[in-house]
């Protein structure tokens, strides 16, 4: 009975590095496959940033070409349209702040003026700082600080990138 059983043991053994083999084959060609995918993919982003770099090329051609024909006039207005509607809405920014903050010192100092009139110097001083003090909070405010951080952000990050990167 022992010499039956390590027969058909030893018999049924002899095929198991084919199994085994047959499984890491398996194994292999899934990863393969992966692999393949990946790369494609891969060139698939590739062809992709490759195309965008080319249109951005070709719209840079473009305009070039648009400012050569148009003359000097139009390059130096095109050249400086960027920073002339971003320097436009920072003044706007800053006239619509200071105006705000007049507003409030103003109304400040007519609170201190009646209550001063009116006999306490020290109760109009106080409210004319209150109310100034609140003011300013509603002046400066949560999304005038994000405005402000995201475009000194935007600015020292694009000229971080362009001393890292260049261009």
């Amino acid at each position: 009975m022992l010499t039956l059983l390590g027969s058909l043991l030893g018999f049924g053994t002899s095929f198991l590095p084919k199994v085994m083999d047959f499984f890491q084959d398996r194994q292999d060609k899934k990863h393969e496959l992966a692999m393949l995918e990946q790369s494609h993919q891969n060139r698939l982003e590739i062809s992709e940033v490759q195309a965008e770099a080319l249109a951005t090329q070709a719209r840079y051609r473009h305009d070039a070409q648009i400012t050569v024909k148009a003359g000097w006039f139009m390059a130096a207005f095109s050249a400086s349209f960027r920073p002339w509607s971003s320097h436009s809405l920072w003044l706007l920014f800053i006239a619509t702040k200071a105006s705000l903050l007049a507003v409030a010192v103003l109304e400040a100092w007519l609170i201190y003026e009646i209550a001063d009139k009116a006999g306490g110097f020290v109760e109009g001083y106080l409210a004319g700082a209150d109310h100034l003090s609140k003011a300013l909070g509603k002046i400066w405010d949560e999304p005038t600080t994000a405005l402000l951080a995201t475009i000194v952000s935007y600015w020292y990050g694009d000229r971080t990138r362009k001393h890292a990167f260049g261009k």
